[in-house]
Formats: structure tokens, sequence, C-alpha cells
């Protein structure tokens, strides 16, 4: 049984409808893109690992009710994983795929629907739980 959670978009994008699947979560929505007015779907698949290691990191590194910024996640995920690039090219270019979307901003969508962070559009979050 699939259990689904909203998250209202903005911007050219609706709701993003989060489900499981076995060892990963699927976050699905559509985007209208801009230059044409066309609808598509938008669908990315996130290893459960992802998002478990990312609250255990934002568990011990992170105070309840705080502000935490981009690049302190951003050091802080880079740190756990041993990954080696740098501080600007992190969201940039191929680094964007490969590291910033299934290890940060994706999981952290993820947590937000789960109602353990809040989500600020420029990258920073707080803590709920």
């Amino acid at each position: 049984m699939e259990e689904h959670i909203d998250i209202n978009g903005w911007k050219g994008k609706d709701k993003v409808e989060i489900y499981e699947e076995g060892d990963i979560y699927v976050l699905h929505q559509h985007r209208k893109v801009k230059e044409t007015g066309e609808i598509r779907d938008d669908i990315a698949k996130v290893p459960k690992s992802n998002v478990a290691h990312l609250w255990a990191i934002l568990d011990k590194f992170c105070q309840v009710g705080e502000i935490y910024g981009y690049r302190y996640i951003m050091a802080k995920i880079k740190e756990f994983y041993g990954f080696d690039v740098a501080d600007d090219a992190w969201n940039g270019g191929v680094n964007r795929s490969a590291y910033y979307f299934p290890f940060q901003y994706y999981p952290l969508k993820i947590l937000e629907a789960q109602g353990k962070i809040q989500y600020f559009g420029r990258g920073s979050i707080v803590r709920i739980l």
C-alpha cells in the first residue's frame, strides 16, 4: 500500500506527490515549461538511505528551532560521505544531478513532508523535531 504526501508547489509547479517504492522515495510533480506553457511530468527517485543519512546529520549537528543555511548543510553532507567537490560546484552543472538533488534537495523536501524540518526556498532549514 502506497502512502502519498502532498506538498504545495510554487512558480509553475503543482504540489509534489511523494510515495514509497521499496527502498526508494518517488517524488512526482508537474512543471509548466515557461517558454511553451507545456505541462510535463517531473519524477525523481531518491534512495531512502539518502534521506535517513541526511536526517542523522541534521539530528547530530542541528538544534531544534535554529535556522541552518544551505552551505552549512552542504558541508555536513560532504563531510559525511567524503565527497570531494568544491563548494561552488556542488549544485552546478553535472554536480547538480550527481550531488545536490539526490543528497540535499530531494531528501530535504521529504524530511519537510515528514514534518521533521521546515525548508525555505533558498536552501535553509529549521529543524522541527
